[in-house]
């Protein structure tokens, strides 16, 4: 068990996740704390108001982040499992230092808002 948790560490310390919104103007990778660690924007990001960039830029970190969690869980099953207490633990504290707001969900001024 000690192995398969040093390899789960090592995979999740070293774990990032990239990701682009639909539309092609900004591409963002967080590390495995959720912190952006790169920002890329498009030439078309010139073409568009600062707000729209603000926002997508937001929105997908978010999805980084969802994906992020989901590769983390991939990472605890394939190393301790969740089926111990302390896997299922682990993966939920993994789980939640990466929720991120929803920021599809937002409130009468449209900016993003926590779920």
């Amino acid at each position: 068990m000690a192995v398969d948790t040093e390899s789960m560490s090592a995979r999740l310390r070293d774990a990032r996740m990239t990701a682009a919104d639909d539309d092609g103007l900004v591409e963002v990778t967080i590390d495995a704390t959720g912190r952006l660690v790169d920002l890329r924007l498009s030439e078309r990001t010139r073409q568009v108001s600062t707000d729209v960039v603000a926002r997508t830029v937001i929105q997908t970190i978010a999805v980084a982040a969802r994906q992020l969690g989901e590769r983390a869980q991939q990472i605890i099953a394939e190393t301790v499992g969740t089926d111990s207490p302390a896997g299922y633990e682990i993966a939920e504290r993994v789980g939640q230092q990466l929720r991120m707001p929803d920021p599809t969900v937002g409130g009468e001024d449209d900016r993003p808002r926590w779920r």
